[in-house]
């Protein structure tokens, strides 16, 4: 019927439409894209992992990270200090077609160094709209802050300058007030063997998807040459982000080892933004430990399960548990029993 294989979703709510006499209309192509229709006619509309579950509102709200931010913290959950960028290109068109404006328009590169000083380095660098980890840089400093915000401005209208605090990456998958799993992430690592450089290693070892150029600026940033020699058994980040789309690993941490106070503010971030499905990154000191810090990065309300499910077989199970949980709230949306 097609000659080329169903995006992983695709794939699974195949099997699950069919067992609950539910139908299914794919695009052609990849399946990224379809509509699942009951046996009452109503409908459930889907692209790629966004879902009828969330408002369109919602998920755009929660795409913006200076937005989402605002309103997180006017919940009372803990963030980074952060500062929206405005591409200088853009602030020109702005002041010339949308002079209401004006009073935004000094969120430009001087101010962005002047919120950096004051927070100190490092910094974070980031699109204030992107995804996957793309783009996104750790700076160490005024002078490679400026060089980042020209370059990444090139690309992007609005970046977004965030303090960057130390912790665990933790990633908590939610759905209807109940969390589905809790994923350690570290990013892209290369192991020293004590003899072999950094370039060595990151040639032997390709990080998927990454870009050569992140890496050098990471590993500069972190003050590392490519001629440096890891100690036998050294871990080395060569980026400066976790998302397994950039090459970085995960691995579950049972609930009962994710302190209440994390959890909790991982529900209420979907309720603030009124969302159904949805993932919070957040950094914490200590993930079990109720009393320790921690902060929420960001929201997504369409994460991203493929490169979870390559990583193994166990990370597999659990992503097709975690759909088979998607779908049948929309099975419960659609009015089947």
């Amino acid at each position: 019927m097609r000659d080329q294989p169903l995006s992983l979703v695709a794939r699974l709510l195949s099997g699950f439409c069919a067992r609950h006499g539910l139908r299914l209309h794919l695009v052609s192509g990849l399946g990224q894209a379809g509509i699942i229709e009951g046996p009452t006619g109503r409908r459930h509309a889907f692209v790629g992992t966004r879902f009828d579950l969330n408002p369109q509102g919602a998920c755009e709200l929660a795409r913006d990270k200076a937005y989402a931010a605002e309103f997180l913290s006017d919940a009372g959950l803990p963030v980074p200090a952060h500062h929206l960028v405005l591409a200088t290109a853009y602030r020109q068109h702005l002041s010339r077609t949308r002079p209401e404006y004006q009073s935004t328009l000094w969120q430009g590169f001087d101010e962005a160094r002047a919120f950096a000083r004051g927070i100190g380095f490092p910094v974070y660098v980031k699109p204030n709209t992107g995804s996957g980890g793309q783009d996104v840089e750790c700076i160490g400093s005024e002078t490679a802050l400026t060089l980042a915000l020209a370059r990444l401005s090139e690309h992007h209208r609005t970046l977004m300058v965030q303090k960057a605090v130390e912790g665990h990456d933790l990633r908590l998958l939610c759905l209807d007030e109940r969390i589905l799993c809790a994923l350690i992430r570290r990013p892209a690592t290369v192991t020293g063997d004590g003899e072999s450089s950094l370039a060595t290693l990151i040639r032997l070892h390709a990080v998927e998807d990454a870009d050569r150029a992140d890496m050098e600026r990471h590993l500069s940033a972190a003050g590392l040459r490519p001629d440096h020699v890891p100690l036998a058994g050294e871990l080395v980040p060569v980026l400066p982000m976790a998302n397994l789309s950039r090459g970085g690993h995960a691995s579950f941490r049972p609930l009962d080892q994710i302190a209440i106070p994390l959890q909790e503010a991982a529900l209420s971030a979907g309720r603030v933004l009124g969302l159904r499905y949805f993932a919070v990154d957040m950094i914490a000191a200590d993930p079990g430990d109720p009393q320790a810090a921690f902060h929420l990065l960001e929201v997504n309300g369409a994460p991203g399960l493929a490169e979870l499910h390559r990583q193994d077989e166990t990370a597999a199970a659990m992503v097709k548990e975690i759909y088979e949980s998607v779908f049948t709230a929309i099975l419960r949306d659609l009015g089947s029993p």
